[in-house]
């Protein structure tokens, strides 16, 4: 790096510090030095055994892809060889390019061809999901961040399976108890597998980030939503009978029906497929019963032509006269 220009004093100010000296005294600027580089890349997805791995950014390139040679290897089908590159700057910040992968980049959901990265950033190649920590203490970003995978879904940021089984675990001892009842939805995505045929995972992936959202916006503060795997997704209603949660799921196959998804360039529609279930207060169920009920609810609702909202017969045997035949579905006053 080149030496910053010094400053001169003027002539003027020379005379009058010296008593008329006119030699020129260079004044050096204080040296800058350049930005350090200090970022990490941690893997949040897919779950297994590379799960919470960090590699450290610094001066050098670093590229992602399937080939071994690669600094981040990843032997995964749906990377190609030399997926991207990271590209340190002279200012401290990195930036990333695509190298014509075959699926694409993506930062937060968005596509790139080349893109500057800021601390936080979710990186996508394929089924493989990163985040980029950088600025202040990346130490304590990083550990933050190992403690968020144990909660939360890794692609979509709504709680995981975990985090579901144990706030149900809570509810349920408080329903037994007689104190309010729990409510649980399973919402399952129709023809999922056509939406990544057709217009690839990378833009799957974006759906399922999108109807998160969507069903994060159709539950209240006190609800729980979760990814419980693949395209299938729960929402976990306190204080809710089985009538109330039946209405929360009309309202979340509405959300999702009526708008399409809009992916680069592509629409993609799509529907999901409801079950409901329910425990009343004082009643003494288990989770994975519960669960269940609202499992074999939603596949009804497929049987019977998806798109729809099917609620479990409700939790009282005195009550046969309102259950449902298997596979009839309900409309429900909005």
């Amino acid at each position: 790096m080149m030496d910053q220009p010094a400053e001169t004093l003027s002539l003027r100010q020379l005379r009058l510090a010296r008593g008329g000296d006119t030699d020129v005294v260079p004044v050096p600027r204080a040296r800058v030095a350049p930005p350090a580089h200090n970022a990490y890349l941690v893997q949040i997805g897919p779950p297994g055994p590379g799960l919470g791995r960090r590699f450290t950014l610094g001066i050098s390139n670093i590229t992602l892809g399937r080939d071994g040679q690669c600094s981040v290897p990843l032997p995964d089908g749906s990377v190609s060889r030399m997926h991207l590159v990271i590209e340190p700057r002279a200012d401290g910040s990195y930036f990333l390019s695509d190298m014509n992968s075959r699926n694409g980049s993506y930062v937060n959901g968005a596509k790139v061809s080349s893109t500057s990265l800021k601390d936080g950033d979710y990186l996508q190649l394929g089924d493989c999901v990163f985040r980029f920590l950088a600025g202040g203490n990346i130490e304590a970003g990083y550990h933050d961040e190992i403690h968020r995978l144990t909660l939360l879904d890794s692609l979509t940021g709504v709680h995981n399976r975990r985090s579901l089984g144990e706030f149900l675990e809570l509810e349920l001892e408080r329903a037994s108890k007689g104190s309010r009842p729990i409510a649980v939805l399973l919402l399952d995505v129709d023809h999922f597998k056509r939406v990544n045929d057709e217009f690839g995972h990378g833009a799957g992936d974006t759906v399922l980030r999108g109807l998160a959202e969507r069903f994060r916006e159709n539950a209240r503060s006190e609800d729980l939503v979760a990814r419980y795997g693949g395209e299938e997704f729960a929402l976990a209603l306190p204080d809710t009978d089985l009538h109330q949660a039946s209405i929360v799921g009309e309202r979340c196959r509405r959300a999702v029906a009526q708008q399409p998804f809009r992916v680069d360039r592509d629409v993609i529609a799509v529907t999901v497929s409801v079950g409901a279930a329910a425990i009343e207060a004082g009643r003494n169920r288990t989770i994975d019963e519960l669960l269940q009920e609202a499992d074999v609810r939603m596949y009804e609702g497929k049987r019977a032509g998806r798109n729809r909202v099917v609620p479990a017969p409700p939790d009282s045997p005195e009550d046969p006269v309102n259950t449902p035949p298997p596979g009839a579905t309900r409309e429900f006053q909005l």
